[in-house]
């Protein structure tokens, strides 16, 4: 008799087999306001930034020292930041956002919605550098 164990089976090769911690979550996370930042170019051939802001449920905090030391040297001076939020956000790598009166960058997005979540990591950046 063999007695069938999961130890050969990927994690997302079966509908739910991946835990979905989005409730688990949902404790951690509070109403957050992000201003996204775009330039456009006016009639006079000027470059003028606008700030979409929007709203969502996510959870704000600092990288991990382990995270720090793979950073490439000479950036361990910028803050790097982790955002949780169970929704997809209209943000793409390299787009620039305000939040609370600081300005930064979007680093990297990782969809995890298998688990119920998807994952930004932000640097600060020099206001007005803009995108």
């Amino acid at each position: 008799m063999i007695i069938p164990n999961a130890k050969n089976i990927p994690l997302n090769a079966l509908q739910g087999t991946v835990p979905d911690v989005s409730g688990a979550l949902m404790d951690r996370f509070q109403q957050m306001t992000f201003g996204q930042i775009g330039k456009v170019i006016n009639q006079i051939f000027q470059v003028q930034e606008t700030v979409t802001n929007f709203s969502f449920l996510g959870n704000w905090q600092a990288a991990q020292p382990t995270n720090l030391e793979i950073m490439a040297r000479g950036e361990r001076s910028w803050t790097y930041w982790t955002v949780h939020t169970l929704s997809v956000l209209p943000l793409q790598t390299d787009d620039v956002i305000t939040y609370l009166g600081t300005q930064y960058r979007v680093m990297s997005k990782t969809d995890f919605t298998l688990n119920g979540f998807v994952e930004y990591r932000f640097i600060s950046d020099y206001s007005g550098s803009g995108p």
